[in-house]
């Protein structure tokens, strides 16, 4: 008797085990089409916005250009590098351009399950945290833009799975995968320090055999090779430094608000997008369907959160710390620099994204008893849902919620459309001219050659060209020559960034000028016609 119910205690934990590896291979099957389907699809549906034109400029710079413009720019050089190669092989096309990111985005699904399988160590907590990586709002975003945002980020997830593979069995090519990924990272984006900070931290305190004198001589070992390896840029790093504080007087300084929302992002979540879904089954008003959004999602991650440290063991506990230390320290290091040098930017931030799938899956697997492993995965049922809608929102509302509302192609498709011929279209900041050089191409028939310029001056006469700053009365004097050389009978303001917030060129062409009605299509870029009195 007792046999026979001995076998059948085996056979049920053996369906048991058979089912739960089923559950996990449908769930991780479907993550992945989705967050291939979710990162690939419509990638040139977008018009670029301001920060890929420069992704598009330095594409079509000659190679031995790309470093030295670089050192004039506020990031390093790596990412412009890959694209120029990336181009070579696919061109330019805004889907082009963006697929070098998708395809990093790609390529970090395979190394976050490893990572997830390797920290959890538990097949359905793995299988949640990949379906909350594969279709994470941040990860999906920076798949979708042409900038270093996602290739930094998956060289990070490179560098914190090798470094947990090496601490669990030390192994060479795991130490020097390590050191070369967070290098590469560093070449990436400057901001990428704060991570190899957080990355530093996790070295020390992960669980691990090692005793903590060896673990800091390997640390230190790894952290002088990088050093090495990476000492060529560093002349140029200090002086981006700087400079920094003048190339971004248009970042607010941040307020605790902001790091909530980042925190929100981070988890893996736009609540925007949850907010318009949700309005569309809910007849209440905005507001309290934002903030019924807001609270649920605070109480839900909150409880995750909270059962990764609750009744587990002591080596689970510090796992989950090690990951929310990683997660948490750059955010808050450049929040508290922000009061000083304005750096805080939600998209440097994307890193972060890579530990929270974990940090929020981990009650999964820590708990240990049939009712706590129950709720969390409810709660971790209800989380996946969420994120899928939120994700599945974000790119169905993407021109409302991503890339700052810039609609440059609509712009430039504006100005091309003018019928007068005797005019000049003035770009303010001139960097938009770079958008008129990539979008007139689709143009065949409209005659480009329309004189331009751009305000502090051309953004092609020098090199490094001019940083967007904002506007003196010396550039309203640039300006006044333009008009009292009576060459233009009209004038068309492509005015953008807030680069003139006392208003000095509009004044002056209300005076010089008739003001026409801003064209379409408005939102953070103006089109304003000014059409002299009598034709010169």
């Amino acid at each position: 008797m007792a046999l026979a119910e001995t076998r059948l205690h085996s056979e049920e934990s053996h369906t048991t085990v058979a089912l739960q590896e089923i559950v996990s291979l449908v769930v991780i099957g479907t993550a992945i089409l989705g967050g291939l389907a979710l990162r690939w699809l419509d990638l040139g549906r977008q018009s670029l916005w301001w920060d890929e034109g420069f992704t598009v400029w330095t594409y079509g710079l000659a190679l031995g250009r790309i470093v030295p413009f670089a050192k004039s720019d506020n990031q390093a050089p790596l990412y412009y590098l890959l694209q120029h190669y990336w181009g070579v092989l696919f061109g330019n096309s805004e889907f082009a351009l963006r697929a070098l990111s998708a395809f990093f985005g790609t390529l970090a699904l395979p190394v976050f399950y490893l990572l997830a399988k390797k920290v959890l160590k538990d097949g359905i907590a793995a299988a949640l945290a990949f379906w909350l990586f594969a279709f994470s709002m941040k990860q999906i975003w920076y798949s979708r833009e042409a900038r270093a945002y996602e290739a930094g980020s998956f060289f990070a997830l490179v560098a914190l799975c090798a470094l947990v593979l090496f601490l669990e069995k030390r192994s060479t090519w795991a130490f020097v995968t390590v050191v070369l990924s967070s290098v590469l990272t560093l070449y990436l984006h400057n901001m990428m320090f704060f991570y190899l900070l957080s990355l530093n931290v996790v070295w020390l305190i992960y669980p691990s055999e090692r005793v903590w004198t060896r673990r800091l001589r390997e640390m230190l070992l790894a952290n002088v090779c990088m050093g090495i390896l990476y000492s060529p840029w560093v002349a140029s790093l200090l002086a981006q430094v700087n400079t920094v504080s003048g190339n971004l007087y248009w970042v607010p300084r941040p307020t605790l608000w902001s790091v909530a929302g980042t925190l929100r992002g981070t988890a893996g979540f736009e609540t925007r997008s949850l907010v318009l879904l949700a309005k569309k089954l809910l007849p209440l008003p905005w507001r309290v369907v934002g903030d019924s959004v807001w609270m649920g999602l605070v109480l839900l991650c909150g409880a995750l959160l909270g059962g990764g440290f609750w009744r587990v063991s002591k080596t689970d506990a510090r796992k989950n710390l090690c990951f929310l230390l990683y997660c948490l320290l750059p955010i808050f290091l450049v929040f508290i620099l922000s009061q000083r040098m304005p750096l805080y930017l939600d998209r440097v931030f994307t890193t972060s994204s890579i530990a929270a799938p974990v940090i929020l899956a981990f009650p999964l697997a820590a708990q240990k008893g049939s009712r706590g492993k129950s709720l969390y995965a409810v709660l971790g049922l209800i989380l996946a849902g969420v994120a899928t809608l939120s994700s599945v929102g974000f790119v169905k509302y993407e021109h409302m919620l991503a890339k700052s509302g810039e609609d440059w192609r609509g712009v430039i498709t504006t100005v091309l459309t003018i019928p007068e011929t005797d005019r000049l279209v003035l770009f303010v900041p001139p960097a938009g001219e770079i958008f008129f050089d990539y979008y007139s191409r689709h143009f065949p028939a409209v005659d480009t050659r329309v004189a331009r310029t751009g305000l502090q001056e051309d953004f092609h006469d020098r090199f490094p060209p001019p940083k967007s700053r904002i506007i003196n009365e010396n550039d309203v004097d640039r300006l006044r020559m333009l008009v009292e050389s009576h060459k233009y009978f009209e004038i068309d303001l492509v005015l953008a960034h807030n680069v003139d917030p006392q208003g000095l060129i509009e004044n002056y062409l209300d005076r010089a000028f008739i003001r026409q009605e801003d064209l379409e299509p408005t939102g953070p870029i103006r089109v304003i016609p000014f059409r002299a009195l009598t034709r010169p």
